[in-house]
């Protein structure tokens, strides 16, 4: 590119000077409209196949390193958040992150802000857990040992449970496995941004949009009428489960934005938070009267 201008710069000065185009300028003329040899293109085409390969290579790679860095290779499963403020007044929150993880997102941001309000916060590695493709009776289990060690983190015996994304397909469809009688310590259950069908493995593939659907998200969801139950989407979502849900009481709440919400998360914790006070309140109250 710059040798052509500066061949223009040449030939237009010649002809400025002389009056006449030069045979010099001639020459280089002649060397810039010639056209190239079917070799020398089958070479510039094996070089532009190269280059496009090596591109895709490293692209590959970059994408390696963060499904490593995210957990995606048997990566830390638990983050625990203590807090000072935790004890058997309030309940301990468990929140299972969407597919990409719980180093980003928007479980990173909205775990931390809950903490700060004086809550023992444990956030699942969804993509570290769900790699391999899992079992409904699995994702229970999950919850139970998340559920157990944020009671243990939180000095409490009562537990509010959230999902985001893909943690809350797999919550729901957990809970639905979950025998009874260990629901008793779940105070509520919080869905951010749930799926309308379900699948029970976190993969690049999934993430694409390639993944066939292990089943829909309504069923199991429309189990979950034994615990107060918030379901918040963005309003730009078309493929939400929450304005299918028709339980008496849940509560329904559409941020702006699509599936991300505009990661918006201090809006996401203000839509959160309620749930989680109403659920502390709960434990302030006194113990009912049995007739």
């Amino acid at each position: 590119m710059r040798a052509s201008i500066r061949t223009a710069d040449r030939f237009h000065n010649a002809i400025l000077l002389n009056g006449s185009i030069p045979v010099t300028a001639h020459a280089d003329l002649a060397s810039i409209a010639e056209p190239a040899s079917p070799a020398a293109r089958r070479g510039g085409v094996g070089r532009g196949v190269r280059l496009a390969l090596a591109g895709l290579l490293l692209a590959l790679l970059a994408l390696g390193d963060f499904y490593v860095w995210a957990g995606y290779y048997h990566g830390p499963l638990y983050r625990d958040l203590a807090s000072d403020a935790a004890g058997p007044d309030r309940p301990a929150i468990v929140m299972l992150s969407g597919d990409m993880g719980n180093k980003v997102g928007m479980t990173p941001p909205v775990s931390r802000r809950i903490n700060r309000r004086g809550y023992a916060v444990v956030t699942v590695n969804s993509l570290a857990y769900f790699s391999p493709r899992r079992t409904p009776q699995e994702a229970a289990t999950l919850i139970e040992n998340a559920m157990a060690r944020a009671m243990r983190l939180g000095r409490t015996r009562r537990v509010v449970l959230i999902g985001q994304s893909f943690g809350a397909d797999m919550l729901h469809a957990g809970l639905a496995a979950m025998p009874a009688a260990d629901r008793t310590p779940i105070s509520a259950v919080i869905l951010i941004v749930p799926g309308h069908d379900i699948i029970f493995r976190a993969s690049p593939i999934e993430l694409a949009g390639l993944e066939i659907p292990d089943q829909l998200a309504l069923p199991t969801a429309s189990q979950l009428d034994w615990a107060p139950l918030t379901c918040i989407w963005g309003i730009k979502e078309n493929d939400s489960l929450c304005p299918e849900l028709t339980l008496p009481g849940v509560r329904k709440i559409a941020l702006p934005g699509g599936h991300k919400l505009q990661s918006d998360d201090a809006a996401l914790e203000a839509a959160i938070f309620p749930a989680i006070a109403h659920a502390t309140d709960r434990m302030h109250a006194p113990p009912q009267r049995r007739n």
